[in-house]
């Protein structure tokens, strides 16, 4: 069973229609620690601009311009990939027109700054769509192969380079 398959079973055993997946940690971080690079893992697309979402039916990854050509060499087998650009539709106007009424995207809450998952939510509930913030499902499908997370010690940068004090 692919990794896709696996996520689909658990988004189903969730009582979702589909699931959402961004490219950030729950710092909303430039940079992703291995643990956090969950679109690598599911689909095997490696660069620092995608979202995700799966489906029963359709597994889309979303990345802008500078991706275009890695994106469509490294995408596992039953992913699509979609372009972030002006003219092409993003992923909540691809779940309005294509999912049903009633139907239910989970996405993990620690993934989505609170405003834009505020934003989204709105758009969606008004075509009878929930947007159901909950864990990561990736992380299911991770298993015990998925990386720790970081334990190096943090330090504190002097007020010369960072222009102001703790």
């Amino acid at each position: 069973m692919t990794k896709l398959e696996k996520l689909r079973e658990i988004i189903k055993s969730e009582g979702l229609d589909g699931y959402l997946l961004f490219h950030m940690d729950a710092h909303q971080s430039e940079y992703l620690a291995p643990c956090d690079e969950r679109i690598g893992y599911i689909s095997g697309f490696t660069g620092s601009n995608g979202l995700c979402l799966v489906t029963q039916d359709h597994a889309f990854m979303w990345t802008d311009g500078r991706y275009y050509l890695a994106a469509q060499q490294q995408l596992e087998a039953g992913w699509e990939m979609k372009k972030l650009e002006r003219g092409e539709k993003m992923y909540f106007e691809w779940i309005k027109e294509n999912m049903p009424k009633g139907s239910r995207v989970g996405v993990d809450e620690s993934q989505m700054p609170a405003g834009s998952f505020k934003l989204r939510s709105e758009y969606l509930e008004k075509e009878g769509i929930t947007l159901v913030p909950g864990k990561n499902l990736v992380d299911q499908v991770w298993g015990e192969d998925k990386p720790p997370m970081p334990t190096e010690k943090v330090w504190i940068l002097e007020e010369k380079y960072t222009g102001q004090s703790t």
